[in-house]
């Protein structure tokens, strides 16, 4: 593997035909090229290996997706797909099937917040409103402000103020 310098890879970027030149970082890259292609990967019994542990990939990431999925969306983070990913592997491996590993994952991760979710949440008005009008003399200010709380899920009586005494609408009535 050779450089080049990065102007000269821009404008021969490509492949001809046995080396190929592309630009990676400040530098650009001359090296031969490969005789592998995704076609041999698949059909050659020099990658088996490879390709099985290509399907255990793909069983581990849709049981993963399934889990990741029951979760709450403001609690999901893409990390935690990867982990689950990674946990099934490790499951597979050990001799569980899609169901043994799709139920440990669930239980230890999801099952919860699921269950949480079916609790019945008690109704609160989320909302508070104050209407202020002050007169003095000639001149008059209206406004409104609103107080936005929401509830926490899966958590009674706990409110999280939002936004603090957002000013909507100011009006001022100034005659000369």
């Amino acid at each position: 593997m050779a450089t080049l310098p990065l102007y000269k890879a821009h404008l021969l970027r490509g492949r001809l035909e046995p080396i190929v030149i592309y630009p990676l970082g400040r530098k650009g890259i001359l090296r031969a090229v490969s005789s592998l292609t995704g076609e041999r990967v698949k059909k050659d019994p020099k990658f088996k290996h490879t390709m099985a542990n290509a399907a255990v990939l793909g069983r581990a990431s849709g049981i993963a997706s399934f889990v990741y999925g029951e979760l709450p969306k403001a609690f999901r983070q893409f990390w935690m797909y990867r982990a689950f990913t990674g946990e099934a592997i490790h499951l597979l491996r050990e001799g569980k099937t899609d169901k043994e590993a799709k139920d440990i994952l669930w239980k230890t991760y999801a099952e919860v917040w699921v269950i949480k979710a079916q609790e019945p949440q008690p109704s609160v008005d989320l909302s508070y409103k104050e209407e202020v009008q002050i007169s003095k003399r000639k001149k008059t200010i209206q406004a409104s402000y609103e107080r936005s709380v929401y509830a926490l899920p899966f958590q009674q009586n706990y409110t999280l103020p939002v936004r603090r005494w957002k000013k909507k609408k100011e009006v001022l009535a100034w005659p000369p």
